[in-house]
């Protein structure tokens, strides 16, 4: 006969091995502990505190944003948005400092957030959830330990293929954007 303890064991055993799903139907957890990013030679040399935009070369069906991981370099920051298998190139983006409050695209309700720099990251068509309405990343604000300006990562929509995050910091410092392959995602460098 099962005691309580060996049934808690199974149930324990079981809830741990349900979070091995595909990438694309189960919910990811917020970002990993920044890794040190090495050589920078696959990014761009232009910085900039003004605007970035890059339009959507997606071809058929919308992709899924599937982790977002963030890394440390000397010199700056990194947020990887990494992209699922569906769909067939990289959606557009528009990358710019925002003032607050922040805006929630469904509800309106506002969000104030920490810092004193404000990186609004669009993105469009992408999704940030299954088909089923699951997100596939944490919609929930939350803080990135490790880095030294971006403090915290807040998800403002994610509604009809257009998902937006802004990164709250400490300064408004320069910025740059830039695609890679194999696997696909979208990187956004922030200098310390």
């Amino acid at each position: 006969m099962w005691t309580r303890a060996g049934w808690t064991a199974i149930l324990i055993a079981l809830v741990a091995c349900g979070g091995e799903q595909a990438s694309e139907t189960a919910p990811q957890p917020g970002p990993d502990d920044p890794v040190e990013v090495g050589d920078a030679s696959d990014a761009p040399e232009t910085w900039t505190r003004g605007g970035a935009t890059e339009g959507s070369t997606v071809t058929s069906e919308v992709t899924v944003l599937t982790k977002l991981r963030t890394g440390r370099h000397d010199e700056f920051e990194r947020i990887v948005l990494e992209l699922g298998d569906r769909g067939g190139g990289f959606p557009g983006h528009t990358v710019e400092y925002v003032d607050r409050p922040l805006h929630d695209c469904g509800s309106g309700e506002e969000t104030f957030p920490v810092g004193d720099a404000w990186l609004e990251i669009r993105l469009y068509p992408i999704d940030a959830h299954t088909q089923e309405g699951q997100p596939t990343v944490d919609h929930k604000p939350h803080d990135l330990p490790g880095l030294e300006n971006i403090l915290r990562v807040y998800t403002t929509c994610d509604f009809e293929a257009v998902v937006t995050l802004v990164l709250a910091m400490r300064s408004p410092n320069e910025f740059r954007v830039f695609r890679l392959d194999a696997p696909r995602r979208i990187v956004v460098d922030v200098r310390k």
